[in-house]
């Protein structure tokens, strides 16, 4: 039993608390099954412990050369510019970030 009464500051804060973890567990589940999240992620940690990020790198044998440089590596795809990708995902991640700082601010 808590020794002190509800309206103590050390029974509120254990309230908020408790609050705090339920909400954050929530959150923090959503992220984790997000594609986005876990791209950023994994990517991170790749380049902070292993290696440079692989990515696909398109080889043309002849015909037109390459305009531009995006045109020559890819994520998902060999259709779709590595560029693109990377927009997606950074958009939204962004989108986590705006939602995380409007429910967590203080």
């Amino acid at each position: 039993m808590d020794p002190f009464t509800k309206r103590h500051a050390v029974s509120r804060a254990r309230f908020f608390l408790e609050l705090a973890k339920q909400c954050w567990a929530e959150w923090w589940s959503s992220l984790l099954s997000d594609p986005v999240a876990s791209l950023f992620c994994n990517k991170r940690d790749q380049i902070l412990k292993n290696a440079p990020p692989k990515i696909g790198q398109i080889v043309r044998l002849g015909g037109p050369p390459a305009k531009r440089a995006t045109e020559l590596y890819c994520y998902e795809d060999t259709q779709t510019p590595a560029t693109v990708t990377v927009e997606r995902y950074l958009e939204a991640l962004e989108e986590h970030v705006r939602h995380a700082e409007k429910r967590f601010a203080t």
